[in-house]
């Protein structure tokens, strides 16, 4: 393994943003029980999710003129901050107390009771045809204040699934506590007379031209955990926490019965991310919480009403295989995928540079809303008792990664959520042949200016023209259409077959990644290609890189890892990277042999990934 103090320097960045180690961030974060963020591998690089629209007025104008640098981050698929003027008429909907505003007797009483997620649900090692995570309530108010009794026992095994998943956590206070989690769609009659406060959140125009497939409010006990999942459909997601009351960010929740800790300094570790300095760890609260940060110089009030309500780690678009295994999650019958806090150093590869970079955000009470593009996966954490609303909406733009969820949900065994969009309206060739077609290509047209805004536009329509001439099952075009459309990419419009045939990364001639943005899609597209050897060995996935970025030499060419799935934990073990899927067999068949004995298996991994020792190699 190589020293990870010899990586990269601390200035390492990724579309412009400040590279940080993932353990030394969350240290920044008062995070509940049980998670503990030394328990974090200090391999994981992310990125704090960028405030794109920072200081911008709430008029139309101001709003439209902001949204360039926003644009550029969501071409890139990293979610970013927007500004808090797209989320004032929600704020002022709510008042100063979501919790509240949420118990008002006009709608906190359900017509019929609703659905319910317990902590564990959506685990690894959980079963996914059961509902033991389920939990029937009556109102918004249980969500806090609720029976220790639940609708469905856990199993034994799925007992052993919530511990493994949760972080090391003394078995009584696994028994001590349920937590809750509603997340209320207002999709038909069955939903409680509650204002719908996610319709009053303002889209970026880029993101318009579409529909709105969804709006949810979402409420969360704290010490709630969202295993990694996709949003339905391709769509963006707009989320924004409502404003808690002083008593509730004084109190640490405490009648949750979740105990405060004392707030760690960063922790050690040579990983050459971390914050090494008093001025890197103040960067890192900025950057994390800039609303809470800014209001410390102002008055008390202000500084405890502005508080951290929801942590939201997200893998890179194309980065779904390191995160969630579905092949294997089919074969087993039970969720399998990757545990952040229980997967040591030596269960990662060799060279931490192989691992995709992650962003992280947090959602302060009252403050800006976070904008989340398509095909994220992403885990979410409540840090305290807290009211989220979102609004969900699948852009013209962004086509493409309809398809990419389309693709990769047709290989689920579980039903998805195919909104009505993608069944009805783009499905009518006179809609998609006579609004969305004709509006991409204008929208092509007007964006000409020689800026990274226009280019970023320019290609979000040629990426999505291409999608409706290439997926006939997701698309209803008729032939003579495609055929026209088809023509028109290649060849029939010039600057459009010049995108088409770009380079997605500047890399060497000899580099084993897409030559163009047309082999890009393909691949993208290509559910199997990060497979070679399904269920036991990955292949390093170099896609999930944003769009002209400068890709290393070890990004350039294809590196393969063995994997096992101990059976206790149902989550992902890699070995030592191989640049050959040959080269992976004597130890995936090592590394199987000790599948189900976790404690021999570290210990394997860790002789074969310890960094050499020259004195011991001149000596021996």
């Amino acid at each position: 393994m190589m020293d990870l103090s010899t990586l990269a320097p601390l200035t390492e960045t990724h579309c412009g943003l400040l590279v940080f180690s993932l353990r030394d961030v969350l240290s920044h974060i008062q995070l509940p029980a049980p998670f503990d963020a030394s328990a974090v591998s200090g391999k994981w690089r992310c990125v704090l999710a960028p405030s794109a629209e920072p200081g911008v007025a709430a008029s139309q104008e101001s709003l439209i003129s902001s949204e360039e640098e926003l644009m550029l981050y969501l071409d890139a698929g990293v979610p970013a901050r927007a500004s808090k003027s797209r989320a004032v008429a929600v704020h002022t909907a709510c008042g100063p107390d979501s919790l509240r505003w949420l118990a008002d007797t006009r709608w906190n009483a359900f017509p019929k009771p609703q659905i319910a997620l317990r902590r564990g649900w959506g685990a690894p090692g959980t079963d996914m045809y059961v509902s033991s995570f389920h939990k029937m309530i009556s109102s918004f108010e249980e969500v806090f204040h609720h029976t220790r009794g639940v609708d469905v026992p856990l199993s034994h095994q799925e007992l052993e699934a919530v511990g493994a998943a949760t972080a090391p956590v003394p078995s009584d206070a696994i028994e001590a506590e349920e937590v809750l989690d509603l997340q209320l769609f207002h999709r038909n009659d069955g939903c409680p007379p509650i204002p719908i406060l996610g319709e009053h959140l303002l889209w970026p125009s880029c993101v318009g031209d579409g529909a709105v497939c969804d709006t949810a409010t979402w409420v969360s006990q704290r010490g709630m955990v969202r295993h990694w999942h996709l949003n339905d459909s391709g769509e963006f997601a707009m989320q924004v926490a409502l404003p808690l009351p002083l008593e509730n960010c004084d109190d640490g929740n405490a009648r949750v019965g979740l105990p405060d800790r004392v707030l760690p300094p960063p922790l050690s570790t040579t990983s050459p991310w971390s914050a090494n300095s008093s001025a890197t760890s103040t960067r890192i609260r900025s950057l994390l919480c800039p609303e809470s940060s800014a209001a410390e110089v102002a008055s008390s009030a202000v500084r405890r009403a502005m508080v951290p309500a929801m942590l939201t780690i997200f893998a890179p678009k194309g980065g779904y295989d390191w995160v969630v295994h579905d092949d294997e999650a089919n074969m087993c019958g039970k969720v399998v995928a990757l545990d952040l806090f229980g997967t040591p150093d030596e269960a990662l590869p060799c060279d931490p540079a192989l691992l995709p970079v992650l962003t992280v955000a947090v959602l302060e009470s009252g403050g800006a809303p976070m904008i989340v593009p398509p095909n994220v996966a992403q885990t979410s954490i409540a840090l305290r008792d807290c009211v989220v609303v979102e609004q969900r909406r699948i852009s013209n733009l962004w086509l493409d990664d309809v398809s990419y969820f389309l693709h990769r949900c047709a290989r689920w065994q579980t039903s998805s959520i195919i909104y009505a969009y993608l069944q009805e309206d783009l499905q009518d060739d006179s809609f998609v042949a006579g609004h969305v077609v004709p509006y991409l290509i204008r929208v092509f047209e007007e964006h000409k200016k020689a800026t990274s805004y226009h280019a970023a536009v320019r290609r979000r329509a040629v990426l999505s023209l291409y999608a409706l001439a290439t997926n006939r099952n997701h698309y209803g075009l008729s032939e003579s259409s495609r055929a026209s459309l088809d023509c028109l990419l290649h060849g029939g419009n010039r600057a459009m077959h010049e995108v088409l045939q770009s380079a997605p990364y500047s890399a060497s001639s000899s580099a084993e990644v897409p030559a163009t943005m047309e082999e890009w899609l393909a691949v993208y597209w290509g559910m199997s290609w990060c497979w070679p050897k399904a269920g036991c060995v990955l292949r390093v996935p170099n896609v999930v890189h944003p769009l002209s970025v400068r890709l290393t030499p070890l990004q350039q060419k294809a590196q393969y890892l063995p994997v096992v799935y101990p059976p206790l934990t149902c989550s992902p073990v890699y070995g030592s990277e191989k640049e050959s899927v040959e080269a992976t067999v004597q130890q995936y068949w090592e590394m199987k042999g000790l599948e189900s004995k976790p404690k021999e298996l570290m210990a394997y991994l860790r002789t074969r990934k310890m960094p050499k020792d020259d004195l011991l190699e001149d000596l021996f």
